[in-house]
């Protein structure tokens, strides 16, 4: 499998403004859940940056057109995440999450990321981490159960970000193949690349746990249950994402576009642009891209 020649990779202008949010702090009531969203949040505003500057500091030994016009269309998707996050952290703040200590636990796992790590290996961490985002993106645009239970514009903003992860995931993987990255090396740094992140990730959710009052066996046994679908009426957010996550991407063979997430995707994109949460960029300019980075 390789990316598809025919795909484009266009920002979507996001139209929904979280002040629409009459949202509840706990998603359906479940503490759990709630905070692993806030907590992807928090990580998101900084972490996006860092997945960009890894791709940018290879793209001129991009030699394809192609690729360069992919990564391009990447970092325009990835900034405009990063501002996105930055005003739903405000929303989470608002909800009683003290989102300050997240972003600065968000930015010491970044800031750590980036001494310890050489460059190539910050760009076989960031192929980890969009691997993930892509089983995320799967959730967000599948799982019916789990987005029943936000606020209808919380939810329409999670599938907005998950459309673009989806339609980006294979440019980390395709730029490091365009500098002769092999496979153990990019097998080694998943297994490093994922405790890393999901180190700094789980940190700041027990920390929103605890700060919010949640940190209590009740709460997290109920809400361990409905991330792994056990519990009756549960989302089984969890079992789906970790479904593929490793086997697949430990394969010499693993290519992102294994999977089709084309039919979801497209469902989701019509109702979202009918909605008008959304309206199409206009085509990328140097002008453009490094406004808009300087915005992150």
């Amino acid at each position: 499998m390789a990316t598809p020649v025919d795909l484009e990779i266009v920002p979507r202008q996001l139209n929904s403004v979280l002040e629409d949010c009459s949202g509840e702090q706990n998603w359906a009531g479940d503490p759990v859940t709630s905070t692993f969203f806030a907590s992807l949040s928090a990580t998101f505003t900084e972490g996006e940056r860092f997945l960009i500057d890894s791709i940018r500091y290879y793209e001129r030994k991009a030699d394809s057109p192609l690729l360069r016009e992919h990564i391009k269309g990447f970092i325009r998707q990835e900034a405009r995440h990063s501002r996105a996050h930055v005003q739903m952290n405000e929303w989470f703040l608002k909800q009683g999450y003290p989102m300050e200590k997240a972003a600065a636990q968000a930015h010491w796992g970044i800031e750590f990321f980036r001494k310890v790590l050489t460059h190539k290996a910050q760009l076989a961490v960031t192929m980890a981490i969009e691997h993930f985002t892509a089983r995320f993106a799967d959730a967000v645009l599948t799982n019916t159960r789990l987005m029943n239970g936000m606020s209808p514009t919380m939810r329409d903003i999670w599938q907005w970000h998950g459309l673009e992860e989806a339609e980006h995931r294979a440019v980390a993987m395709d730029v490091y193949k365009a500098i002769g990255g092999g496979h153990f090396y990019r097998a080694f740094y998943f297994i490093v690349g994922s405790f890393l992140f999901f180190s700094v990730l789980f940190l700041i959710q027990f920390t929103l746990l605890f700060k919010t009052g949640n940190l209590r066996w009740p709460v997290l046994k109920k809400g361990w249950r409905t991330m792994w679908g056990t519990e009756p009426g549960a989302h089984g957010m969890a079992k789906q994402m970790i479904n593929h996550l490793y086997f697949d991407y430990l394969r010499r063979d693993f290519h992102p576009f294994d999977h089709d997430y084309s039919q979801a995707s497209e469902q989701i994109s019509e109702r979202l642009l009918a909605a008008n949460v959304f309206s199409f960029a206009q085509p990328s300019s140097k002008q453009v891209d490094e406004e808009e980075l300087a915005a992150v």
